[in-house]
């Protein structure tokens, strides 16, 4: 059955009308194999047993319903399977965290992140129930370094004369 299907309910009429039936009714069922039971016994005591295997499909959802990441924006906002997110050099990790809109389902890649310069992808990939999967790519573009110069300068045992000055490179 469908996986929007929660219950079903099973009638059953016996043969000879002083035969008692036992099982019917409204049955709940869940994802994989539910085994329903019917048990006919009749006025001498004998019995026979009816078995009935109902499978439900898991589902198929695997959407997540919303993306985040702790630094930039993504782009274009939160509707498609690709985004894009700017940071600058000074950010050298990210991480992206969101919510599944099934929670039947599953998700991989909510974690943080090291960043290299440049383009770095990022895969976040969602399961369904059923085993079906779909891959978010986000692209985040960390800034490269466009400073040739040195934070600081020293020589052991010695002091600079003048003292250093990123601008003076004698």
């Amino acid at each position: 059955v469908d996986n929007n299907i929660n219950n079903i309910v099973v009638a059953a009429t016996p043969e000879v009308s002083t035969s008692v039936v036992s099982g019917v009714g409204s049955h709940q069922i869940g994802v994989g194999t539910n085994q329903i039971d019917i048990t006919v016994t009749s006025e001498a005591g004998t019995a026979k047993k009816y078995t009935i295997i109902v499978t439900k499909d898991g589902s198929d959802n695997n959407y997540l319903s919303n993306l985040y990441t702790s630094e930039g924006e993504l782009t274009p906002v939160f509707d498609t399977l690709e985004y894009t997110v700017d940071v600058s050099n000074e950010i050298d990790e990210i991480e992206i965290d969101g919510k599944l809109e099934d929670l039947s389902s599953s998700v991989e890649g909510f974690k943080t992140y090291s960043l290299n310069e440049g383009e770095n992808s990022i895969y976040i990939t969602v399961t369904s129930e059923s085993g079906v999967v779909r891959t978010y790519r986000i692209i985040v573009n960390r800034e490269e370094n466009v400073s040739s110069y040195l934070k600081e300068l020293s020589v052991d045992d010695y002091d600079l004369s003048p003292s250093f000055d990123k601008e003076n490179l004698e």
